[in-house]
């Protein structure tokens, strides 16, 4: 833009659908006048349908925690940028990054992971059934189950075991503990 024939000081605003206003003062002959208009990014993060609440949102040193309903606003953001989601337990799928003021929409899956004891000794190659898949026990009796995305209930199974099913789970937790307990038999 150009403007000739300014006398006294002016106070210019630029302004353009979706981003902030940005107003400059001008006093003296001026060229190369630079508007830097800010915008938000706004989204929402979801684990099976609903929001998930906590969730650190971060872009260009711009960060926002995600609210009871999974949703976030990252303000005064500039040009492009990449979004990055975090949350101890979560993978997050979703287009990240933004070139102009949108709203960004985001799935989560979270990770189970546990040990089973029988007493105070680690029960390896235990079976872990959940949903319609299983993993195994490590040597130490710890197994770890990814990319949950409902909640489950757990079998554990082992020959000569008495199996447990345990109440339903929903969200990432790293603590789960089981206990099992077997059977003996024999003549005296």
């Amino acid at each position: 833009f150009e403007i000739d024939g300014l006398t006294q000081q002016h106070t210019y605003v630029a302004s353009f659908e979706g981003y902030k206003s940005a107003s400059q003062v001008i006093a003296a002959p001026t060229e190369n006048i630079n508007f830097n208009l800010s915008f938000d990014v706004s989204g929402v993060v979801l684990l099976n349908g609903a929001g998930l609440e906590g969730v650190s949102v971060v872009s260009q040193g711009v960060t926002a925690t995600t609210n009871a309903n999974g949703e976030f606003v990252l303000q005064n953001l500039y040009g492009t940028g990449n979004i990055v989601l975090e949350k101890t337990g979560y993978t997050f799928t979703g287009e990240t990054s933004y070139t102009k003021p949108t709203t960004l929409n985001f799935e989560s899956t979270y990770m189970l992971k546990g040990q089973v004891l029988s007493g105070s000794l680690p029960v390896a190659n235990l079976t872990v059934y959940y949903l319609q898949a299983s993993v195994t026990t490590d040597s130490l009796g710890w197994f770890e189950i990814e990319d949950l995305t409902q909640p489950v209930s757990l079998s554990l199974i082992k020959d000569g075991y008495n199996p447990i099913l345990t109440d339903e789970i929903f969200g990432y937790v790293d603590n789960l503990s089981y206990n099992i307990t077997y059977n003996a038999s024999g003549k005296v």
